[in-house]
């Protein structure tokens, strides 16, 4: 789980820059929109590309796509939504 007061790394510039360590502030959920719902923790397993964006005690801000867990282990990969199903599995065929 990743929680307000976790040390993460952190890339700038849009991930182009070196990680550097910084504090988790906030967490909002965005689904990849501009704006969610701001959470206390949220699994590893939902902080991907655009879905998650968290506030840093240094004074900016990240997608998690620039954030990365500092105890080196690797994010966990989300599925995405309909991952391996077909429409007849989804029950939108005939």
């Amino acid at each position: 789980m990743l929680k307000i007061g976790d040390i993460v790394n952190w890339k700038g510039c849009f991930g182009m820059d070196a990680p550097k360590s910084a504090k988790v502030e906030n967490i909002t959920i965005t689904g990849g929109g501009k704006y969610g719902d701001d959470v206390d923790e949220v699994s590893w397993k939902e902080v991907y590309g655009r879905n998650v964006v968290v506030s840093l005690d240094n004074g900016h801000w990240a997608y998690a796509e620039q954030i990365s867990r500092i105890d080196g282990e690797p994010k966990p990969r989300a599925r995405k939504p309909g991952f391996g199903q077909t429409m007849l599995s989804r029950g939108k065929g005939s």
